[in-house]
């Protein structure tokens, strides 16, 4: 996977992989899967998920999975990004998503 430099205390780069996984005490933020389209498909199919998104809530699973792939798995290929699936750590199935970016998109 390649990586990206970022200025660390005094300016020193530091390695960070595209959606590197973070653990925390209940949580996993991780990279979605092919495998997440199920829930994923929950998640934006779910109009208050998608309120204050530029996004109208997919109707099927085909139409979500379709998203997935084109929209996040195609964004792991960049050098430097951050699309976090949210899972409960002992289920490790996603109940949110995270999308940080420094362009001009609200999503």
């Amino acid at each position: 996977m390649p990586l990206s430099p970022l200025n660390g205390p005094e300016g020193t780069p530091l390695p960070v992989a595209n959606t590197p996984e973070i653990h925390t005490a209940r949580l996993i933020l991780r990279r979605f899967t092919a495998a997440d389209a199920r829930a994923f498909c929950r998640l934006v199919s779910d109009p208050a998920v998608n309120a204050f998104l530029p996004l109208f809530p997919f109707k099927a699973l085909d139409e979500a999975a379709a998203h997935l792939r084109e929209h996040t798995l195609k964004n792991y290929e960049n050098p430097l990004g951050f699309r976090y699936a949210v899972c409960l750590k002992a289920e490790n199935v996603p109940i949110g998503y995270v999308h940080i970016a420094d362009d001009d998109s609200h999503d």
